[in-house]
């Protein structure tokens, strides 16, 4: 518990995106998020299993509370910041950086959105908001969306906002019993700064 205590020391000197929208916000998850977070993969457990490789069917509370608790970890370096997604208090989904690669300023995007809010633009402007702290707030020059090729949602969110499909991984990742192809996305940052949001 007192890794736990210094990481969030640490914690208040790592920024984190500005929310200015009192209805929707993204902050870090924290323990006392374990309960809502443990609902919400339950209540989509059948749509994510599609894309993500978690939760499988032995997903437990606890499993929700360590995840929390690394990916604070993860947070210090930027490696997996764990974001939740709320709308009007209530956690509706999840976003994430991935692979922070800071020699060469690159950093990737995840989220999932709870299945029955979808099509409201939620992750379409929690990936606005991250993409801009990204550039301003982290000073990357480049930011990835990598997803299935299937997952037809996700894709429109980095083509509505603008991100150059650059091409397809074949068997990128192994998700519950098969490899799916992954179709990536990128922006740079002169690109996004040269763009109107």
């Amino acid at each position: 518990m007192k890794e736990l205590d210094d990481s969030a020391a640490k914690m208040e000197n790592n920024p984190t995106p500005e929310n200015v929208d009192k209805e929707f916000h993204l902050r870090l998850l924290e323990e006392r998020d374990t309960e809502e977070l443990f609902s919400l993969l339950t209540a989509n457990y059948d749509y994510l299993k599609k894309w993500l490789p978690f939760p499988n069917n032995a997903f437990q509370l606890s499993d929700a509370k360590a995840y929390i608790n690394d990916g604070r970890k993860q947070y210090l370096t930027y490696a997996g910041v764990p974001f939740g997604i709320f709308l009007q208090s209530k956690l509706v989904g999840f976003i994430s950086y991935r692979k922070a690669d800071w020699a060469n300023r690159i950093i990737g995007l995840g989220y999932w959105i709870d299945s029955s809010r979808q099509g409201r633009g939620l992750a379409t402007k929690a990936c606005r908001i991250l993409t801009d702290f990204a550039f301003d707030g982290l000073r990357m020059n480049r930011v990835e969306i990598a997803c299935a090729t299937e997952n037809i949602k996700s894709r429109a969110v980095a083509e509505r906002l603008g991100f150059c499909r650059e091409g397809i991984i074949r068997e990128a990742e192994y998700v519950n019993g098969r490899y799916v192809d992954h179709v990536v996305y990128g922006i740079l940052a002169r690109e996004w700064a040269d763009s109107a949001r």
